[in-house]
């Protein structure tokens, strides 16, 4: 089970930047991108991941802009979600409560958050989370009825050095593949209106 930057259960399946396919089994540094990484635990700054899904593009938007759906065991579900002063409170049945802040959205092409705790708003002040920049792109390609999805988790290379951040970061790196090829099975066997 991968987790998120701030040890949340975190799963996707797709193809990396490079177009090579990824496999929920296999974690490896494929699809990874990045700046120079941080001398303290020489992580690259980023994970970057894609996938084409063949479902309408208004689908897919309404799952991208749900905070947390990437929060599961490798299939999409309903999540209580509560926000307050743009921060908001997803809540799945299995792994608890994550505080997740929306930064910026563009309607149908862009969104990207930023993990603010961990379940249940746990905090380890000994060995913080590393606070992510997760965003998605979404581009859709008329002839074919398919939708591209990036998603790229930034910051790495600033996170605090520790076994944690280490793990997490070896975590996303097989998660992003299980959590988007979650999402492509979900909205593909959604039925169109």
């Amino acid at each position: 089970m991968a987790t998120d930057s701030t040890g949340s259960p975190d799963s996707a399946g797709s193809t990396d930047s490079a177009g090579s396919a990824g496999s929920a089994g296999s974690a490896g540094p494929a699809g990874v991108t990045g700046g120079p990484a941080s001398a303290q635990h020489s992580l690259p700054d980023s994970i970057e991941r894609s996938i084409s899904i063949a479902a309408p593009a208004e689908r897919v938007w309404a799952l991208l802009i749900r905070p947390g759906w990437w929060i599961n065991d490798g299939a999409i579900r309903d999540h209580q979600i509560v926000v307050e002063r743009g921060v908001a409170s997803v809540t799945d049945t299995e792994y608890g409560t994550f505080r997740i802040e929306q930064v910026d959205r563009r309607e149908n092409e862009y969104v990207s958050y930023r993990w603010i705790s961990g379940p249940d708003g746990a905090q380890d002040e000994s060995d913080p989370p590393a606070q992510t920049l997760v965003e998605f792109f979404m581009s859709s390609d008329g002839a074919d009825g398919e939708v591209t999805v990036r998603v790229v988790e930034s910051g790495w290379a600033a996170a605090p050095a520790s076994d944690r951040v280490r793990s997490d970061y070896r975590a996303n790196e097989k998660g992003w593949d299980e959590e988007l090829s979650a999402a492509r099975r979900h909205l593909e066997a959604a039925p169109t209106r």
